[in-house]
């Protein structure tokens, strides 16, 4: 009985090992200090304007990685429910390729200005850098 008890604490541990997964904790060992990988966006910032409440707004970041390493995305992070990315591009982007995160906004419920970020998270120096989709959210009778 012990004997069973001691492999069902131990297998688990042995199974693990050489499947380590991608995760917060181990994405900053993919950083090459001296050589960073750099993103380097077209934009940081998109003003959509005055919408009516209830839209959804979409809009693609498009970045050049112009460091030496290539460069990958872990994930991109949003302030809010609201505020999500629909996709981005999540192969290697090697020196002078370009990639593209979407972004996406919906409207309904957040009447008012609204200023919305993303973080994306890359193995870049520092590793987090920052998106925002910026407008105005109005109600329908308001808007005409």
């Amino acid at each position: 009985m012990k004997k069973l008890l001691l492999l069902c604490f131990i297998l688990p541990f042995f199974l693990s090992c050489g499947n380590e997964e991608l995760n917060d904790d181990n994405f900053t060992d993919l950083i090459d200090i001296d050589n960073p990988a750099v993103i380097e966006l077209e934009e940081t910032e998109y003003n959509f304007g005055t919408i009516i409440e209830g839209a959804v707004v979409t809009h693609r970041f498009v970045f050049t990685n112009t460091g030496n390493t290539p460069l990958l995305i872990a994930k991109v992070d949003a302030t809010c429910g609201c505020t999500a990315s629909k996709d981005y591009t999540r192969k290697p982007i090697l020196k002078g390729e370009k990639g593209y995160i979407d972004a996406v906004f919906s409207s309904e419920g957040f009447p008012g200005n609204s200023d919305k970020t993303l973080t994306i998270v890359a193995n870049t120096f520092p590793t987090n850098t920052i998106i925002k989709l910026k407008g105005k959210v109005v109600g329908p009778d308001k808007f005409y």
